[in-house]
């Protein structure tokens, strides 16, 4: 499944999560990704319920898996605030919260 945190066709982040075992991070500004970085666990198991925060600063973005691990993705768009996301293919969302 993939979640984007965007601003209009820019995406601040691209978090892509593949059931062989990656969670990949990125950002597109422009038409033109950064690079990637792929790191942190991977807690997640088809068909079982999961939870993962992302907190939003200045500079990055905290992303806390449910294993505990964290990814350090820099903000690279420099916005304090993003008004899209999306959750595409193949993921069900059973709560959603903002703060």
């Amino acid at each position: 499944f993939v979640v984007n945190i965007s601003s209009g066709v820019d995406h601040a982040l691209h978090m892509s999560v593949q059931f062989h075992g990656a969670v990949i991070y990125n950002s597109c500004q422009g038409g033109v990704w950064g690079e990637e970085v792929r790191s942190g666990g991977f807690p997640f198991k088809y068909d079982t319920l999961f939870k993962f925060t992302i907190t939003l600063t200045r500079e990055e973005f905290l992303v806390v898996l449910s294993d505990g691990s964290e990814i350090h993705f820099p903000n690279r768009l420099g916005a304090s605030e993003y008004k899209d996301f999306s959750f595409d293919e193949g993921v069900l969302i059973r709560s959603f919260e903002i703060n």
